[in-house]
């Protein structure tokens, strides 16, 4: 395959000339510089007048990457960055190996957690797990043993991979079984090239399961092109082993996008997302005659210093090395600092931010090395240091960053410097957003809501609520079918909210979790499926009670102290299931919703859905940044399926209580039927009569509640007497008597008034 590549020919010279080659570790030999020095002149040589580069690409071996000798594929991402000049567009495969392996485990029917983790929320991932990059992560994936310092659930995912019965020995099977030679081949191509070096053979599977992702990767690259080709006359310069970069275009949008993942998905089955990546340089060359003995050093380095939009390792190095010569902490070098890190007293950790106008996030001080150039003893006692007292995440929240916390042990109050890990999005106002997001408040009303005009309201308050104030205090439960529109809600409100500040949890292994700090700084939470297995819902359902009320909480990543913070995270169910939550009578947790079927399945629809969001995402930040909503519009309505939830959980004893004993007492109930009271008069006409009871023994009315269950309820399995007369004391209407005298009878009355 052969692409046209166009550079700026200028500032190809200038990175030929330059001082300061980006580079990984800061002490390189001289042999590497001028092995790069020597690529950039060759590229240079073929290059012709206009900066276009003629550039070959072919598959080592014949499998995985296209690969070329020589090409801007191979350049240091900030010298690409800066001589492409923002020119093209970087088109991704966004996680690419690791969706191919889920994909994979799908096919071979293998369930594993810590990849499940990893899609969900990589850098969460990467940081609960141990890893300081995805590089790192990658290394682990690409080796075929595990290192010891990796988590347990790192190892069992390992192992599903590279272990007895794993993903490879069970590919290398199928394979054999269909005759199909490839992986017998890679690993002949493998060995055959140890052979070739003299050098003992090792990490072969690592270096096979490598290659095996390398043509999935491929092929869903090759569908990539596929679609360009076939969608217009646009021109590709650059293939990126997992992506490519294409020359501009108005066409080339988001829509563009999904409507790749699309084809690649009809192609291939592999459910790849894609995604452009940023192409903004953040490297300047420096030009040797400018890096003398007489130069002005410290001008150059606050020239770089002032380019301080996206942290830049360059930068730092060369503002630290400034430092090292003048022998002192330059203004520069700490206004850097400051801009991408912050020191934190409580929990001790640092705050780092890879770009001006991000959320910074918690990394421990170990981390810091792998990130920067940190000098501790220049960095730690700087009076000039950013620093805050405690980390917190707080909806409301001055802008200064300073509040006034209580002392627990005086009372008093004092100023508190907090880092606040929640930002408000931004938003603009839109006086028609009504009728431009028609289409989305329609889809509340009529699906989510089923046309209830009560529900609709409380539903809008509730995200209005949750954007103004954080925590609403009360989980939605979706109920319904697969494809009637519970995950376009989920996907609405990702949208609207930011998904910086959405979590999903897909399989539910976060609840409970003592590593809970994915979640500090969160507006919403949504768990999809999760509650329908009985063994397991109760206890999730307990273990949430609090989560969903609780407005402090203590947070806790591994490897950092636990620290308090404020709980700002409202929450979602999502459930296919009948019985996800057990109800109460007093319900004020839950507001369950049976999510209308009207369109099921109907993917335009919601898709279109989607799309209005989408388009006036910013007008309907501003509808519910400025909804009229209080505390008290935040009561639980008892909703058809909330009702529906209370009745499936009842016990036998409970639904005696509430259909027959208001019979036998001289009440009367609505839950009770004809048939309960047609069973009461014939089949146990021994024991009632047109004018009720005032007192039954509790012999009499367990024979009755027997009677009760056999033929009304049709259970078996009837509740031991003791338990029975306990729950009956345990009612507020009723009250137990107990008559010492030789024997013991119990008998039951109405509470007295």
């Amino acid at each position: 395959m052969e692409l046209i590549e166009k550079v700026d020919m200028e500032r190809l010279e200038n990175v030929i000339n330059c001082s300061n080659f980006p580079t990984k570790k800061p002490n390189d030999s001289s042999k590497w510089y001028k092995m790069v020095l020597s690529m950039f002149s060759y590229y240079k040589k073929h290059c012709n007048n206009e900066g276009q580069h003629i550039t070959k690409y072919n598959r080592t071996g014949g499998y995985g990457r296209l690969v070329s000798s020589n090409s801007i594929q191979h350049m240091p991402k900030e010298i690409r960055s800066y001589l492409l000049n923002e020119s093209l567009l970087d088109i991704d495969q966004e996680k690419s190996h690791f969706t191919i392996i889920n994909w994979l485990f799908d096919q071979y029917n293998i369930e594993d957690e810590f990849i499940k983790e990893y899609l969900q929320d990589r850098d969460l991932c990467l940081r609960t797990h141990g890893f300081f990059d995805k590089q790192a992560s990658c290394v682990m994936l690409n080796k075929e043993n595990c290192s010891k310092q990796h988590s347990r659930t790192v190892h069992v995912f390992h192992k599903k991979i590279y272990g007895e019965n794993g993903l490879i020995e069970r590919m290398e099977k199928k394979f054999k079984k269909d005759g199909n030679k490839t992986i017998k081949n890679i690993k002949k191509m493998i060995i055959e090239k140890f052979n070739k070096s003299n050098k003992q053979p090792k990490n072969i599977r690592g270096k096979l399961f490598s290659r095996i992702l390398q043509i999935y990767e491929d092929q869903v690259l090759q569908s990539m092109i596929e679609f360009i080709e076939d969608s217009g006359d646009y021109h590709i310069d650059v293939l990126m082993f997992d992506g490519l970069m294409i020359q501009k275009h108005p066409d080339i949008d988001e829509n563009f996008l999904r409507r790749m993942e699309q084809h690649v998905l009809q192609n291939t089955t592999i459910p790849m997302k894609i995604s452009f990546k940023s192409t903004k340089p953040d490297w300047v060359p420096i030009p040797k005659e400018d890096s003398s003995e007489d130069s002005d050093t410290e001008s150059v380095v606050s020239v770089l210093a002032d380019k301080n939009e996206t942290f830049s390792k360059q930068i730092i190095y060369d503002l630290h090395q400034n430092c090292k010569e003048l022998k002192e902490t330059t203004q520069e070098y700490m206004d850097y600092m400051n801009n991408f890190f912050c020191h934190i007293d409580t929990p001790a950790c640092f705050g780092y931010r890879p770009a001006t106008g991000m959320k910074h996030r918690i990394i421990k001080q170990a981390d810091i090395r792998h990130i920067s150039l940190w000098n501790s003893d220049l960095w730690n006692f700087d009076p000039r240091l950013l620093s805050y007292s405690r980390v917190d995440a707080l909806v409301d929240f001055s802008k200064n960053d300073i509040i006034r916390d209580t002392n627990p042990e005086t009372g008093e109050y004092y100023n508190t410097k907090i880092l606040n890990l929640y930002q408000r999005p931004s938003w603009k106002q839109d006086p028609n957003i009504e009728d431009n997001a028609r289409p989305f408040f329609e889809f509340i009303y009529k699906i989510i809501c089923d046309s209830d005009d009560t529900l609709n309201e409380f539903v809008l308050n509730w995200i209005a609520y949750l954007l103004q104030k954080g925590k609403v205090g009360i989980a939605l439960i979706l109920m319904g079918l697969k494809g009637v529109g519970k995950g376009t809600l989920k996907n609405a409100l990702t949208i609207i909210i930011g998904d910086e500040y959405t979590i999903v949890d897909e399989c539910g292994s976060r609840i409970g979790s003592r590593f809970n700090s994915h979640e500090q700084g969160k507006l919403l939470c949504v768990f999809e499926e999760v509650l329908n297995n009985n063994g397991e819902r109760h206890s999730r359902h307990e273990l949430m009670k609090n989560k969903i009320t609780d407005t402090k909480t203590i947070y806790e990543s591994k490897g950092i102290d636990a620290v308090d913070g404020t709980n700002i995270t409202s929450y979602i169910y999502i459930t296919n299931g009948v019985n996800p939550v057990k109800i109460e009578h007093q319900e004020r947790r839950h507001v369950a919703l049976d999510v209308s079927d009207s369109q099921l399945q109907n993917k335009n629809y919601f898709t279109g859905v989607l799309k209005n969001v989408q388009e006036n995402v910013r007008g309907l930040r501003d509808y519910f940044q400025t909804r009229l909503v209080t505390s008290n519009d935040m009561t639980v309505v008892n909703t058809k399926a909330n009702q529906k939830l209370l009745y499936i959980n009842k016990t036998p004893t409970e639904e005696f209580i509430d259909d027959v004993l208001p019979l036998l007492f001289g009440g009367s109930t609505e839950n009770s039927t004809d048939e309960i009271i047609n069973w009461l008069k014939h089949e146990q006409k021994t024991h009632f009569n047109e004018s009720s009871v005032t007192e039954i023994s509790g012999k009499v009315l367990f024979m009755i509640f027997s009677s009760f269950c056999l033929e009304i309820l049709d259970r078996v399995k009837i509740p031991l007497r003791k338990y029975f007369y306990a729950d009956i004391s345990k009612h507020p209407k009723y009250r137990q008597v107990v008559q010492s005298n030789n024997h013991k009878a119990t008998t039951f009355t109405t509470r007295q008034k």
